[in-house]
């Protein structure tokens, strides 16, 4: 891993112009200044881009639509990905200011790392996704 690798962003998103802005907002206080940040958009109909437009002087965004769900979004992202590494971040995330210097901190620590994960701070309901997973894996009737 060389370096100062640069990360790709992925940010799937759709009609979430109300919480981009917390993205948004952590991303312009990163630590770590190599990154691009990729928003594919499922076919937003709220003001997603004019909100990305805010941002074009202080983040380096792309932007793409990839209607079909999230799945295809997220492939779209990796084909216009340019960085080393492809990081990819729900659109309402509030992400400390150290989180992309620690990925790739992780990354360069042996050629071996393949991928990364952060905690899920998720609220007491534990209704994400992950607990949903987990309970399907230990009763898999």
């Amino acid at each position: 891993m060389r370096k100062n690798p640069k990360v790709s962003l992925l940010v799937p998103t759709l009609n979430r112009a109300d919480t981009l802005p917390t993205l948004l907002d952590s991303l312009t206080k990163q630590t770590y200044k190599n990154f691009e940040i990729l928003i594919i958009d499922g076919g937003s109909t709220d003001n997603t881009k004019e909100i990305l437009d805010q941002y074009k002087e202080k983040l380096k965004i792309k932007f793409a639509v990839q209607k079909g769900g999230l799945i295809k979004q997220e492939n779209k992202g990796v084909k216009l990905a340019t960085g080393d590494i492809i990081m990819r971040t729900d659109d309402d995330a509030k992400l400390p200011p150290q989180v992309l210097k620690e990925i790739v901190k992780t990354f360069q620590m042996d050629d071996k790392v393949g991928g990364a994960s952060g905690p899920t701070i998720t609220p007491e309901m534990k209704s994400r996704d992950l607990f949903l997973f987990q309970d399907k894996l230990k009763n898999p009737s």
